[in-house]
């Protein structure tokens, strides 16, 4: 009887080889499975069981293998494509605002005048936005890569390490003032736009608004994209001073290694 009504569709059956707990609940993990690595990073060791188990595996020493010599686990490449596609927004979104005010003349402009404002105010928006969280980014990668937050610190006692941290920081403040305008003055000038069409105010205080933002866009595109661009440079050089033996790489003859083989 006990095993029909087990066997029945819909009955409850319990948890098989979970010690009586739900079959959901994680049980401790074994010694093998605590010393393989985490699949997700390489560089922990184990997994964190539901009700504690063994730590995670060390050395002969007692220490945790090291992460590596060099602590910049995201700046393998220099980020020449986000630069590259934040320079191409810039771009887009100065052409079209000049559109916007310059462009736009005939029957039906009206539309398209608010059409063209709507996504070249868009563009520049997020261009600024994105440039100035860029740098902002790369400061702090370049200040936790020095600290050591996350594995052994990189240049330790070196003097490059702290100029190239104060210029990356003195790039973001020279940058903030032309991001924020960027962010904000562009959204004043469209916003003035529907005031000037329910007749608030004259046109001509819209007119002189969008030219004036227009040419603080065109001096902000030349001084966030030289600030992006001495950035990636700067990311350049943290690369090379951190790890010789990538710029020692780059410099070898095609076919042959950086370092010489010695054999046994």
């Amino acid at each position: 009887r006990a095993a029909a009504r087990s066997s029945a569709p819909g009955a409850l059956r319990p948890p098989v080889a979970t010690g009586g707990r739900s079959p959901g609940v994680r049980l401790p993990v074994s010694p093998e499975e605590g010393a393989r690595p985490n699949p997700r990073n390489p560089w922990k060791r184990g997994k964190i069981p539901a009700f504690g188990g063994p730590p995670p595996a060390r050395g002969d020493s007692g220490a945790l293998p090291a992460r590596s010599s060099v602590n910049l686990p995201s700046f393998r490449e220099p980020p020449v494509p986000m630069v590259l596609g934040l320079l191409t927004v810039h771009l887009l979104g100065v052409a079209a605002f000049g559109f916007t005010c310059f462009g736009v003349f005939g029957s039906g402009s009206f539309a398209v005048h608010i059409w063209a404002g709507l996504i070249s105010v868009m563009l520049v928006l997020f261009a600024h936005t994105m440039s100035y969280m860029y740098l902002v980014a790369m400061t702090s990668m370049l200040r936790k890569a020095l600290a050591g937050e996350n594995g052994p610190p990189a240049l330790p006692g070196d003097p490059r390490g702290p100029e190239l941290l104060g210029r990356s920081r003195a790039l973001k403040a020279s940058t903030a003032r032309w991001a924020l305008g960027g962010m904000f003055l562009p959204m004043v000038a469209f916003i003035l736009g529907g005031g000037a069409h329910t007749r608030v105010f004259p046109a001509a205080v819209h007119s002189v608004a969008g030219y004036a933002v227009f040419a603080f866009l065109l001096v902000a595109v030349v001084v966030v994209g030289l600030a992006l661009l001495r950035q990636n440079r700067l990311v350049e050089a943290f690369q090379s001073a951190a790890d010789p033996t990538r710029s020692a790489g780059a410099e070898a003859p095609a076919g042959e290694s950086a370092a010489p083989q010695t054999t046994a």
